[in-house]
């Protein structure tokens, strides 16, 4: 009796943890048929949602979405559809997946990096630094640190201990990533 209420819990929590995992097969991004993948790069350009800025954010291994944020402690691990309720209606989109770098490897990066994260700044431009992080130098680290430290997205040739700022429209121009979809939301 024991061990089948044993294997029932079992059953019981692998059928709650399918039913509620944040990013299945399944998956698409909103009002597309494209699949949400590790490692994909989201692109949202200037404008209000963004502090006219621009906006970039990785897809974790677990589905999640990570970025560094102006929120109390500087990042956000959203669900696919928190995420994109940050922003405005009509706020345009660009989904970049890498044509080099193993995804995976960077998303993992991303989710060790994030973990780091203890204050969102702009103002601090060492990218060998991680507690003090804003959103592009975030998905810089996360994809240097993950292609081995050998390829700098930005094709700057920029190394681990250089100073320098990374903006979302250098993430969007790589060389590195293709352009997947543009949607709006």
């Amino acid at each position: 009796m024991k061990l089948m209420k044993d294997v029932f819990m079992l059953l019981f929590v692998g059928i709650l943890f399918l039913t509620f995992s944040p990013i299945t097969s399944a998956a698409d991004y909103p009002g597309t048929n494209i699949d949400v993948e590790v490692g994909d790069v989201i692109y949202s350009p200037k404008g209000k949602s963004t502090f006219f800025a621009g906006h970039v954010a990785i897809v974790g291994t677990d589905g999640y979405i990570y970025h560094a944020y102006p929120d109390s402690d500087g990042k956000r691990r959203d669900t696919v559809n928190s995420y994109f309720n940050l922003f405005d209606d009509g706020d345009e989109f660009q989904i970049l997946r890498s044509n080099n770098i193993d995804p995976e490897s960077a998303a993992e990066f991303a989710e060790i990096i994030y973990d780091l994260i203890d204050t969102y700044t702009v103002l601090n431009i060492n990218l060998i630094d991680f507690d003090e992080n804003y959103c592009s130098k975030f998905i810089w680290q996360a994809y240097f640190y993950g292609s081995g430290m050998v390829t700098d997205i930005t094709g700057q040739g920029l190394q681990y201990n250089d100073q320098a700022w990374i903006y979302p429209n250098d993430i969007r121009d790589s060389n590195e990533f293709d352009t997947v979809v543009t949607f709006e939301k």
